[in-house]
């Protein structure tokens, strides 16, 4: 029989064990990211592996296999249908986004209200200038900095793919190995929590999708109607900053009204401003059915957090973890609540 060991020796090796434990965290920080994509890509895909097993009466394993056979295949087919098209339209948008910063000087040297005009080398004018600048490299870049990481590094990519499989066949086995490290006493509402907390991630991941998705469908078809250049990039820039919740429908709606107010309709007859205020009533409109009616019809009362709460927690996230922490915040902070 092994000695007992002594509260000094515990404490001792608990120390050790912790710092073991945070020094592999930080030499593995690299696999972090790929690993909560793919974790994040298995938990979506999990209710549908387990419905086809219901339905069909398959195996465990086969509808994995079916299932994760058949993303594969959308993620190929997907985007060799419909990249050419989005690449295209969101060059031209870029083009456009470029070509603000070069118009900018002329549009605010122009007379304001009969007479007043600002020279062209007031210090207003270089600030304003040096700010578009900045956001607009900044606003059309950042929201594919993590597709660009992943689709950059064909090894990463790897890394994905191979860790969604294993994440979605052995799900099952992980969330059982986690209920047993509880003490048996405790392992139901261990059970329980861990439900819980599926059931809210479960919303907000499969509701942000939608959610993109219908806004940028919404987007491009409203700023077609109106005839606002790049309307198609400017819906799917819309969809893609939409999963940041808060922050992204504020710069898509900014970069369309940017566009707007330099470039025109192409056949309204109305001055650019008149458009660009146009546009951002389209935007905000947009946003508000969001708000009041589809986000709350699709998740409903689940996560139960104060918008202020959600829009400091993103504008944090954001700053410290980039997109991918913007994205996860708000199930997080939905997990802590429900953990207290």
């Amino acid at each position: 029989m092994s000695p007992h060991w002594s509260p000094s020796t515990k404490y001792i090796v608990l120390a050790l064990a912790f710092a073991a434990i945070i020094a592999i965290i930080n030499f593995a920080r690299p696999l972090l990211g790929p690993l909560v994509i793919s974790a994040l890509l298995a938990f979506v895909l999990n209710p549908l592996a387990e419905r086809l097993a219901a339905y069909r009466r398959i195996r465990r394993e086969t509808s994995v296999l079916i299932v994760y056979l058949i993303f594969l295949a959308l993620l190929i087919a997907v985007p060799s249908i419909i990249a050419p098209l989005a690449v295209n339209q969101i060059l031209k948008l870029s083009i456009d986004l470029l070509a603000v910063e070069k118009q900018v000087e002329i549009f605010l040297s122009q007379p304001v209200f009969g007479a007043i005009s600002l020279p062209p080398s007031s210090q207003f004018i270089q600030n304003i200038n040096q700010f578009l600048q900045d956001f607009i490299r900044q606003a059309s870049t950042g929201a594919f900095d993590l597709l660009g990481e992943i689709s950059s590094n064909l090894a990463w990519f790897l890394v994905v793919l191979v860790a969604t499989y294993y994440f979605l066949k052995d799900s099952a086995r992980l969330i059982h190995w986690i209920v047993n490290l509880a003490p048996r006493d405790y392992q139901d509402d261990v059970r329980r929590f861990l439900k819980e907390i599926g059931r809210i991630w479960g919303v907000f991941l499969r509701g942000q999708f939608i959610l993109a998705l219908l806004i940028a469908v919404m987007t491009s078809v409203s700023m077609a109607a109106v005839g606002l250049r790049g309307a198609i990039g400017v819906g799917i820039l819309a969809g893609i900053l939409d999963i940041i919740p808060s922050v992204g429908p504020l710069v898509g709606g900014v970069i369309a009204v940017l566009v707007a107010l330099i470039f025109g309709s192409s056949y309204l007859n109305v001055s650019n401003i008149i458009f660009a205020i146009l546009v951002f009533i389209i935007f905000m409109v947009i946003q508000q059915i969001e708000n009041i009616w589809l986000r709350p019809q699709i998740m409903g009362q689940t996560l139960r957090l104060h918008p202020a709460l959600i829009f400091v927690g993103v504008i944090g996230a954001l700053v410290l973890s980039g997109v991918l922490g913007a994205l996860v915040i708000i199930p997080i902070m939905a997990s802590v609540a429900v953990l207290g």
